[in-house]
Formats: C-alpha cells, sequence, structure tokens
C-alpha cells in the first residue's frame, strides 16, 4: 500500500477512536446525576415491595389455612419434592378469638 493510505487509515482510526471515547465520557458525565437518581427510585421501589412481602406474610400467617399437596416429583434417594399444593382457607378468624 502507498504511505498516504496508510496514514490517512491510521488517522481515521484513531479519530474514531477519540471521538467514541470522547462521546462516552461526556455521555457518563452528563447523565450521572440522572442515573443516579434511577438507581435510588429503584431501590426505593424495591424496599416498598420487600415491606408489602412482609406485611402480606405475617397477614397471611393470621389465616387459617389447609395445605393439601397435589402433585409430587419423586427422587431417587427416598426423598420427594412438592410440585403442586392446594390452600384452602378453612375460615376467618375475629378479634374475638
Amino acid at each position: 500500500m502507498d504511505s498516504n493510505i496508510e496514514s490517512a487509515l491510521i488517522i481515521a482510526l484513531v479519530g474514531g477512536l477519540l471521538s467514541g471515547l470522547l462521546v462516552a465520557v461526556l455521555s457518563h458525565l452528563l447523565t450521572r446525576r440522572k442515573t443516579e437518581a434511577e438507581i435510588r427510585q429503584m431501590e426505593a421501589y424495591t424496599e416498598k415491595t420487600q415491606l408489602q412481602i412482609e406485611r402480606m406474610r405475617t397477614d397471611s400467617d393470621d389465616i387459617p389455612m389447609e395445605s393439601r399437596v397435589i402433585d409430587r416429583l419423586r427422587l431417587g434417594n427416598n426423598s420427594s419434592m412438592v410440585l403442586r399444593e392446594e390452600h384452602k382457607v378453612l375460615g376467618v378468624r375475629s378479634e374475638k378469638d
């Protein structure tokens, strides 16, 4: 190849790499606060969901239920794994109980 073509290719490659790096750095700097805010929002939603799950668990502990195994997978070592259960609410407790 001609040395002019080689130098033009090198200049184009280096220019492309530098411009890509510049865009990545600017993008990071300009969106950092927004990204941090989105992370805080996701953490707040996660905490809210965890609290709701915990509340549902404690509420469900107060409800008398009966469970019945519908489908079970037998494993080779004399054990089994429950695949599906049926839950039946026995009755609603009142505040007096």
